[in-house]
């Protein structure tokens, strides 16, 4: 009896020694989970109800390394073997041989003969799809085997390794199938890709295995690289490439033609004429690329409008280059509100064409960008939010040139389109009712009942008219004497009104 107790302790210490060594992994342990068909099958198909043409579980297969028939397509080894040896793991086993239990160390899942679709050897095989089942039963005794959260580091740092696919482009036509029949060529293979895709995605990502955030993040990573690499084709990197290049190159001329005109001592880095909002344009056109060429890839491929952008990108930095470099000392990226000595009116060279082509090559390159990367919603927003700006700025800088070369260059804005359509001259001939884009009464304001903290008494009506209109102080610093002016913006913009009229008098 001392010895029947003595053996079933013994027992029970052999079968604690191999739960404990199962459950106590060594952090660097990683199992292999084989997929695929007769490349990869360690011997599936011995075990399934199929034809002799379909198994190999008879000699001479084996005979060089295993000595008798595994049911391996080979006379020895398969690949997943080596790389089981040199991941120093057993050779992994098929999944269906009966007894094995260890699966920790993965499992070989591959059948000979199988392909991506279910209707490749229907019956005869195991399919890509059913191999992913046996998988997630594999997950589900992992977990009653050594815990939830082994069992989820376990499967995350796994090598999964897959070869399927030949069958379902070799089996139509041994077996004379009428699926070629019933589908296109260009078809049949978008469906074989689609089953391999779907299959890949859920053993990449395992949404339906593993819910921790952590985990998914880290399988994300893994096939990120894949992903990259099918998203950013030729196209992305020629249209992202030549996006890059011309900013670079528009930007860093923009401020060496400055100091090469100006000298460096005038020059600042607002030059580079980089703002906080042309930054966040032009991330928001970057991400409307990623996310159309991620889910409309075929839209980044009309080459014919992406060209189209890329030859306005290069007429528009000609067209403002030309202007920075005919102007000369006149030109600078601030308008100026006083004259100065060598401030020309410039009606020579590309000025004879367009009275602003610095603005006109700026609003045709802003553009251009955009068609470049063949971004419709960038592409419209960049050409509205532009001409604004313009609209704006235009009116402003030729109110100063007005009082700067009076007839002179109302004469010259006249004759010379501004460059950027839709804005023109405004000065002469229309109401400042026109000019400033409303309606005012004939109400006129004295405009010597206005006081401004921090500024002398104005020279000038036109002087008092620009420090106002044009915001280059805060309104909320100002203080007005007189009633009607107490917080009513619309009486400000009168008073400049009225400073005009009698300006023009």
């Amino acid at each position: 009896m001392s010895y029947f107790y003595f053996l079933v302790l013994y027992a029970t210490i052999l079968i604690l020694a191999q739960s404990l060594g199962d459950i106590c992994l060594p952090k660097e342990h990683v199992p292999l989970f084989v997929f695929g068909d007769s490349a990869f099958d360690a011997g599936n198909n011995n075990y399934i109800n199929t034809t002799i043409d379909l198994q190999v579980n008879f000699w001479p297969y084996g005979e060089s390394f295993f000595k008798y028939p595994t049911g391996r397509a080979s006379n020895g080894r398969l690949i997943p073997d080596f790389i089981a040896e040199y991941a120093n793991l057993p050779p992994i086993p098929p999944y269906l041989h009966p007894g094995y239990s260890r699966y920790i160390d993965g499992v070989n899942f591959a059948s000979a003969g199988s392909g991506a679709l279910v209707e490749t050897r229907r019956g005869l095989v195991i399919d890509l799809h059913t191999q992913l089942s046996y998988f997630k039963n594999i997950k589900t005794m992992l977990r009653q085997e050594i815990g939830e959260k082994e069992a989820k580091a376990l499967l995350v740092k796994a090598v999964y390794l897959l070869s399927v696919g030949i069958n379902d482009y070799a089996v139509p036509f041994i077996t004379n199938s009428s699926v070629l029949q019933s589908h296109s060529q260009e078809e049949y293979v978008n469906m074989v890709i689609g089953n391999l895709t779907t299959v890949i995605k859920e053993m990449s990502f395992l949404k339906s295995l593993w819910g921790d955030l952590k985990i998914q993040f880290s399988v994300l990573m893994l096939y990120l690289p894949a992903s990259f690499s099918e998203i950013f084709t030729y196209t992305a990197y020629r249209q992202l490439c030549q996006m890059f290049l011309a900013i670079i190159f528009f930007h860093s001329s923009e401020y060496i033609i400055a100091i090469f005109i100006h000298g460096t001592s005038n020059v600042t880095l607002k030059s580079l004429l980089i703002s906080k909002n042309y930054l966040a344009a032009m991330i928001f056109s970057l991400l409307e690329y990623f996310i159309e060429i991620v889910l409309f890839p075929g839209l980044k491929e009309h080459w014919w409008v992406s060209n189209l952008g890329l030859a306005m990108v290069i007429v528009g930095e000609i067209i403002r280059k030309t202007a920075i470099i005919t102007a000369g000392q006149s030109f600078t990226h601030h308008i100026r509100i006083s004259q100065e000595e060598h401030h020309k009116l410039i009606t020579h060279g590309i000025y004879r064409c367009v009275r602003h082509p610095g603005y006109c090559g700026f609003f045709i390159w802003s553009v251009g960008t955009q068609i470049m990367l063949c971004n419709p919603i960038s592409t419209i927003a960049f050409a509205i939010v532009v001409w604004r700006f313009f609209a704006q700025r235009i009116p402003y800088e030729e109110y100063f040139l007005g009082q700067f070369f009076g007839p002179q260059f109302e004469e010259y804005a006249l004759r010379v389109t501004s460059g950027v359509p839709f804005i023109n001259f405004m000065l002469a001939g229309n109401s400042e009712a026109g000019f400033l884009g409303l309606e005012w009464s004939d109400n006129l304001v004295d405009f010597q009942s206005v006081s401004i903290p921090g500024v002398s008494s104005p020279k000038s009506l036109s002087q008092m008219a620009s420090i106002l209109l044009w915001g280059h102080l805060d309104f909320e610093l100002f203080t007005f004497n007189c009633a009607l002016l107490k917080d009513d913006w619309k009486q400000v913009i009168k008073l400049c009104v009225s400073a005009y009229r009698q300006l023009n008098r």
